[in-house]
């Protein structure tokens, strides 16, 4: 078995990537499929945001999972996006 827990926003949580049943798969659910024995935890959030390399604040959970697989994918503002034309 192999746990992988992903930390991000709401690409990471698969929101505008329909799943059947009505829900949302995204990309961490589609790699968890090519891993032995899947264990998947996405502690993602919606609007998570990257700052300076890391998380603002802790994830709650993230360290009681224990995973063997982790990644983190976080929107950040693209620079200079606070200019007008």
């Amino acid at each position: 078995m192999t746990t992988f827990a992903a930390l991000g926003d709401s690409i990471t949580l698969g929101i505008g990537d329909p799943a059947p049943g009505r829900t949302w798969r995204g990309w961490a659910a589609l790699l968890a499929d090519g891993l032995p024995g899947p264990r998947l935890h996405n502690l993602a959030t919606s609007g998570a945001q990257a700052a300076g390399g890391r998380t603002a604040r802790p994830v709650p959970g993230t360290r009681a999972v224990h995973p063997a697989v982790g990644h983190r994918l976080a929107y950040a503002p693209p620079a200079g996006r606070h200019l007008t034309s």
